[in-house]
């Protein structure tokens, strides 16, 4: 929980946008009261941030196209393993959107090795996308590796 500098109100992390210029490593202020001042200068400065834009951008040109074909490529790559592996990306998603809800919860430490690191959930029957085994990700290709 972090207070808010111009709402005064306390609010949870992920209600702050974060920065590395402050300690705790969120902006002072939330993400409703940074979007209302952002919306607020613009009203007022339409030109001058237009033209800042526009700088950016000439400066930028490259690095922006070559992040727009590299999101291209990666949405890409997606919409084929959808469509050559549909029962697997019901169950990926179905995952993703249990831990948003706070349906699921993703363990601490990896089920094989009991290491700490990032963790993936390995569906031994993707027909039952909830029951999930969490695995680090060099047991998780040792898995595949196994099955294959």
């Amino acid at each position: 929980m972090k207070r808010c500098k111009k709402c005064d109100l306390k609010k949870e992390l992920h209600e702050y946008y974060k920065s590395n210029k402050t300690k705790d490593g969120y902006h002072n202020s939330c993400k409703s009261c940074w979007k209302k001042r952002r919306a607020k200068r613009y009203l007022e400065n339409k030109e001058t941030v237009q033209k800042q834009c526009r700088a950016y951008y000439v400066k930028n040109a490259e690095h922006l196209k070559a992040k727009s074909r590299s999101r291209k490529k990666t949405y890409e790559e997606t919409r084929k393993y959808r469509e050559k592996y549909p029962e697997q990306y019901r169950a990926h998603y179905a995952v993703s959107n249990a831990l948003k809800r706070g349906d699921l919860t993703k363990a601490d430490t990896c089920r094989i090795c009991n290491s700490n690191g990032k963790l993936h959930a390995h569906h031994a029957d993707y027909s039952k996308p909830l029951d999930v085994l969490w695995v680090c990700v060099d047991c998780h290709a040792k898995i595949h590796l196994k099955e294959s």
